[in-house]
């Protein structure tokens, strides 16, 4: 069995929804478990960190904040120096996801950032996967934000959720995760 663990903040729900679509679309393959954790779960409990250990896949998602990740996605970062110490992440596969209500929004820098974060614990980064203008079962236009280095998703100011493309996209993104997952696992 692989596993796929899912960390993310999300401020609003919308971030949330995003973690819970790539869920739906790693769980779509055999073989294949998930379990989402949000970073306030993770900094209440120095072992709730532990838990991530036992994980093929870590993938890490944050909203877009000023540029970057929030403040609370910064804390599990930093609150993971003994993780990194003993490399106990290193080989892991890994990506990363974000969502903000700009189009744009800095959110590249969001992921570079996610990126650095997993090379320093020795990790091993998953592309977005999704060429441009590939459509989902549903219709749905894929990868509508044209982000090659992780999953970038988009909410208007006002939705209650991110655009039904970009939740699209997450799915397949899941797929991919899962996929690869499978693949580098040996399931």
């Amino acid at each position: 069995m692989s596993a796929i663990a899912i960390v993310f903040d999300s401020g609003t729900g919308r971030t949330k929804q995003v973690a819970e679509q790539i869920a739906r679309g790693a769980e779509t393959l055999e073989k294949v478990e998930t379990q989402l954790f949000s970073v306030e779960e993770l900094l209440k409990a120095d072992e709730a960190m532990d838990e991530l250990d036992r994980f093929d896949t870590i993938l890490f998602g944050s909203p877009t904040y000023m540029g970057t990740v929030t403040a609370d996605f910064k804390r599990f970062m930093d609150a993971s120096s003994g993780k990194w110490m003993s490399q106990a992440w290193k080989d892991k596969l890994t990506s990363g996801f974000t969502n903000s209500t700009g189009l744009n929004g800095d959110k590249a820098n969001l992921i570079a950032t996610l990126q650095i974060f997993a090379g320093q614990h020795s990790m091993i980064w998953i592309s977005q996967g999704t060429p441009i203008g590939a459509l989902s079962e549903e219709g749905h236009e894929l990868n509508r934000l044209s982000s090659w280095s992780g999953l970038m998703t988009q909410s208007e100011s006002r939705a209650q959720s991110p655009h039904p493309a970009d939740l699209a996209t997450a799915f397949e993104f899941g797929k991919r995760v899962a996929s690869l997952t499978r693949r580098w696992t040996g399931d």
